[in-house]
């Protein structure tokens, strides 16, 4: 029994030396990056700032643009809370549609006011009235599949914004997926 234990695991070795001598094993491609000019399409929204254009959305399309150059920095620097260090392997990202959804932005108001989320979070009614927003991004994604398991498609998210005072620049709490006829 031992033998055969030993002679599997020399072959196996012998065999992972010799792949890895000879270079036949597929060698990852790495992961393009996009500037926002190359992603914009005919039938795609473009990534380029507006500057007349509400502030939730511009959070919203830098946080696209970090996840479509797999960059992490910048992915980070849109969020509200550190959720540690993931993963990015987006292949490609094309945006259709960033707006206000108004009626998700309703309908979270009301389930947070007066809620004990909202008093665990710290936010009172009038914070969450003047400095919550949702907006909805609707795009499409590629994922690298050697380096995430996610599955790609097109993508309904929903980006629950705060922050702190009118001047402050909107940070996302939290993503989720679009409800359907949002």
């Amino acid at each position: 029994m031992l033998n055969t234990t030993v002679r599997t695991m020399c072959f196996a070795l012998v065999g992972l030396l010799f792949i890895t001598i000879t270079g036949c094993a597929k060698k990852a491609e790495p992961v393009p990056t996009h500037s926002p000019d190359e992603i914009d399409t005919e039938k795609s929204i473009s990534l380029a700032f507006d500057t007349k254009e509400h502030g939730a959305i511009a959070t919203v399309k830098t946080y696209l643009i970090g996840k479509t150059n797999n960059d992490y920095p910048t992915l980070l620097s849109t969020l509200a809370n550190d959720p540690g260090s993931f993963p990015l392997g987006v292949i490609s990202l094309t945006p259709h549609r960033i707006e206000i959804a108004d009626a998700e932005t309703h309908r979270i108001k009301r389930y947070y006011i007066g809620s004990d989320l909202a008093l665990r979070a710290g936010w009172s009614d009038e914070y969450i009235r003047n400095h919550t927003i949702v907006v909805l991004a609707v795009y499409t994604v590629r994922y690298d599949n050697t380096r995430v398991p996610y599955e790609g498609g097109t993508r309904r998210t929903c980006f629950f914004l705060i922050r702190e005072h009118a001047d402050s620049p909107w940070l996302i709490w939290q993503l989720y997926r679009a409800r359907a006829g949002d």
